[in-house]
């Protein structure tokens, strides 16, 4: 029994045996890649707001489902409108923001079917906005005639022992 030497070193790559008739290579048109089969559109899959009875087309399916909503009165946008700018002016301190939120809450308030809750935070928060600039404006100006009315009898602010 022989052994060949190519068993014995497993380093060495093994040659393949040539043909005696070669035949020359054609060249291979290149093949189509296949496409992933898409899943089959159901009704429960994409469309669950359908009704079950209706078998939904591929055309239904693909166009953008319709939410019915109701128009918002120009009351409820007053209500809102009140409302935020009621936040935005006790946050802020805005006397402009809660001017307009006191403003839009009134006139909101005799619309008919407007949401009353909105509404009225809207007036409330405004109204607390507006009563604490006037409380800050009349102590800015208490202090400012305290100080006008020392200046004639010769006292100033540090006469005074805090």
């Amino acid at each position: 029994m022989q052994s060949n030497p190519q068993d014995s070193n497993p380093t060495t790559p093994i040659e393949e045996p040539v043909p005696s008739n070669p035949v020359q290579s054609q060249p291979v048109a290149p093949q189509p890649v296949p496409t992933a089969v898409q899943p089959e559109i159901t009704e429960h899959t994409y469309a669950p707001y359908q009704a079950a009875s209706h078998q939904a087309t591929s055309e239904q399916v693909l166009q953008e489902p319709v939410i019915p909503s109701t128009p918002i009165s120009d009351g409820e946008a007053f209500s809102i409108s009140s409302f935020v700018l009621g936040i935005y002016a006790i946050l802020s301190g805005n006397f402009l923001a809660a001017a307009a939120g006191l403003v839009l809450g009134l006139v909101a308030r005799k619309r008919p079917g407007v949401n009353r809750g909105l509404n009225l935070w809207g007036i409330i928060l405004s109204s607390v906005t507006l009563g604490f600039i006037a409380l800050a404006l009349i102590f800015v100006l208490f202090m400012f005639f305290l100080i006008l009315t020392m200046i004639p009898i010769g006292l100033s602010a540090t006469d005074f022992d805090f």
